[in-house]
């Protein structure tokens, strides 16, 4: 069965919290390592893509610095990617409507990085629909389903749908003697040596979680507010630009207005 996100609003903050539903299934952290079955440790990377429909190899041998690094890579990437596509598509919805005096609005930047896959928009939301993710993002703008792919909803189901398996992954991590064992050489470490850089992990990770759910959230706030307030000011700037004709020929009509006084003063007053 395919794994659904809904998000009747852009901001579902009830996601993110404490008791809603990515973490109501967590239980308190172990005090040391817990030995994971076998068999589950093994599933753990389609678990999580059934779960969350991320794209990142969510392997819990894996070491915490290299998944990090790519999660959060493939973060600002998507993040650069979105802003300079969106811009491109508000533009083109514009024009598509109001033909004259469009070309008055800029173009976006590239915000690419080296190390960013050009085509990372359209890749990820691929994956994640081959995954299993299916919007329930409504189409508010019947003419430019484009425009609507970039819309905040849509925005933050893939933002949330990568953050979700990074979430789970560091969970796992949490609890895993195995990979905290081979990560860490626990096998030459005395009890209290393993007892105290097992405690030091798992604040950091507990901390890491935190760190990546607070910048899930400013970057979804961040993306709200430039979405908005973007096509807000390219469609008044385009609209006064096409008022400029409206005003010059009023401007040309009132001067020749304004020359009748002048010329029939008195001009129906008997001599």
């Amino acid at each position: 069965m395919k794994k659904v996100f809904f998000f009747p609003s852009f901001l579902l903050w009830s996601l993110l919290s404490p008791g809603g539903s990515i973490q109501a299934q967590f239980q308190e952290l172990p005090k040391i390592p817990i030995k994971l079955p076998a068999d589950f440790r093994e599933a753990f990377p389609d678990t999580i893509t059934k779960m969350c429909s991320s794209t990142i190899d969510y392997n819990l041998d894996r070491t915490v610095k290299d998944v990090s690094d790519e999660y959060h890579n493939t973060r600002n990437c998507l993040a650069n990617s979105i802003i300079s596509q969106s811009i491109h598509t508000i533009n083109q919805d514009i024009r598509a409507i109001v033909h004259e005096k469009a070309d008055v609005l800029p173009e976006a930047g590239d915000l690419s990085q080296e190390q960013c896959d050009e085509d990372l928009f359209q890749n990820t939301r691929q994956q994640q629909e081959a995954k299993g993710l299916q919007t329930r993002c409504g189409e508010t703008k019947p003419h430019s389903s484009v425009l609507a792919a970039f819309s905040p909803c849509r925005v933050a189901e893939m933002w949330l749908a990568e953050w979700c398996g990074y979430e789970k992954y560091l969970w796992g991590k949490q609890r895993d003697d195995v990979s905290f064992g081979n990560e860490f050489g626990a096998a030459a470490l005395s009890p209290d040596e393993w007892q105290q850089i097992f405690t030091q992990k798992r604040i950091s990770y507990q901390h890491e979680s935190e760190k990546s759910k607070q910048a899930l959230q400013d970057t979804l706030w961040f993306y709200q507010k430039f979405e908005h307030n973007y096509r807000l000011w390219a469609w008044s700037t385009v609209i006064k630009e096409n008022l400029k004709d409206i005003r010059d020929k009023l401007v040309e009509f009132r001067d020749v207005i304004e020359t009748y006084p002048t010329k029939f003063i008195n001009a129906a007053k008997p001599g």
